[in-house]
């Protein structure tokens, strides 16, 4: 890990600063089309920033399929003033398209 690579874990069953939780809720009702597969619960994100990209790992629990895991990543564009909240929010978006669908 590089000097300038920043990891950050958020433990998603305890109330935070930025509301992921709530977000991330939100997230998987729409990722899932079957409502069987809203159940999903969250349990921690890791963050994971270094330059110009922010990626997401996250842990998701359901109480019959057990626990699965996502990945997602997002990319400041050069014109855009980097904001490392938005890219964490599409980051977590995209991680849990990925731990629902695959």
């Amino acid at each position: 890990m590089s000097r300038h690579e920043v990891i950050t874990r958020v433990w998603l069953d305890q109330w935070d600063k930025f509301q992921l939780r709530e977000d991330a809720m939100e997230d998987i009702r729409r990722a899932s089309r079957n409502k069987r597969y809203r159940r999903w619960h969250p349990v921690a994100v890791d963050f994971i920033t270094k330059g110009s990209y922010t990626a997401a790992v996250i842990e998701m629990a359901h109480p019959l399929k057990g626990t699965a895991t996502g990945a997602g990543f997002a990319k400041c564009r050069p014109t855009d003033k980097m904001n490392p909240h938005v890219g964490q929010r599409i980051a977590m978006k995209r991680a849990i398209e990925d731990a629902i669908n695959g």
